[in-house]
């Protein structure tokens, strides 16, 4: 198996695991998830640079440290050294540069949600983790379509697609519910409004919650 298949592979799997750790749904299993979700998306972000690096090139694109050397015929190329990877910004930076195109504020907020619950909560919700689930769908869906030019159902299997795409279905109704509470409030200002429409629990982390009088003035 190649490399970049063996990547590719890996994000898969990651991302299966990590719905069969929210599918179970203990506390220990809901860090997991998070782990794994969080993992699988970067790895098909690399997988993408792995596949642009140049043969020859020790694998440059995902190396962190990258360099110099003359080729047979006396001109400068770059290479990889070492084994580190890349890390999200590298990620981010490389990829820009090279003109893949991926939603890069979901990607953000995926992971700073992923580093809030890892970090900040004892516990993590059911909420908090089918809005976490969606974000890796839609990032899945897009990209492995456009840039991987793959099927995401075919790639990550029925059972673990329709998995997702169950979990989405009910966050969206979930969401849909929320908002139409809190845009009822008389909020003081369009900006706190605005706020408060994506402003995570604090408690849960998740970005489900209503006001318990929508009738009252806030500011």
């Amino acid at each position: 198996m190649c490399r970049r298949m063996s990547i590719l592979n890996n994000a898969v799997m990651s991302i299966q695991v990590g719905l069969e750790d929210l599918i179970a749904g203990t506390p220990a299993r809901m860090l997991s998830s998070v782990r794994n979700l969080h993992a699988g998306v970067l790895l098909l972000l690399k997988s993408r640079l792995l596949e642009l690096s140049p043969p020859g090139s020790d694998e440059v694109l995902l190396k962190q440290k990258i360099k110099p050397r003359m080729d047979g015929s006396g001109h400068l190329e770059f290479v990889g050294s070492g084994k580190k990877t890349v890390e999200l910004e590298e990620i981010k930076q490389r990829l820009t540069a090279l003109g893949v195109d991926v939603e890069w504020k979901r990607i953000e907020r995926l992971t700073q949600e992923r580093n809030n619950i890892e970090h900040y909560y004892a516990q993590v919700s059911d909420e908090a983790m089918r809005g976490l689930a969606a974000d890796v769908l839609l990032i899945v869906r897009d990209f492995t379509a456009r840039e991987l030019k793959r099927d995401p159902r075919e790639l990550f299997g029925e059972a673990a697609w329709d998995q997702l795409l169950k979990n989405k279905e009910v966050f969206d109704a979930e969401r849909a519910a929320c908002l139409s509470a809190l845009r009822a409030v008389k909020w003081s200002s369009a900006g706190l409004a605005a706020a408060c429409e994506d402003y995570p629990c604090s408690d849960c982390a998740a970005r489900l919650w209503y006001p318990a009088d929508p009738s009252r003035e806030l500011d």
